[in-house]
């Protein structure tokens, strides 16, 4: 999770110039790294409950950036091929913590 971010920012990095894209940029960073830090937090959960509302935060920050990421991409830079590649990356992480939540609710 840590190279998607990274992958991120240096996207935006790239784009740091363009005035209406900065807010944008300043958002998906936040949350594609909110993905990871939250997923680290889950695993040092003392708690099931802990680690389970880690996983939801973790969940909705993955769908956040995923919207951005798709926000960025109707824009039209030409990094396609790159926006592509991070929506599908962040469509593994959306499915792996859909999947890893189902799992830990279904234990009692």
């Amino acid at each position: 999770m840590i190279r998607f971010s990274v992958s991120v920012m240096k996207l935006a990095h790239i784009h740091a110039r363009e005035q209406v894209l900065v807010p944008v940029f300043q958002q998906v960073i936040r949350s594609s790294g909110s993905v990871g830090a939250n997923v680290t937090e889950a695993h040092g959960s003392i708690t099931k409950a802990g680690f389970v509302r880690y996983f939801h935060i973790a969940l909705q920050s993955a769908n956040e950036t995923k919207y951005w990421l798709e926000v960025i991409l109707a824009y039209g830079l030409k990094e396609r091929e790159v926006l592509l590649n991070l929506i599908r990356e962040v469509e593994e992480f959306i499915k792996i913590i859909t999947a890893s939540l189902r799992t830990m609710k279904s234990r009692p």
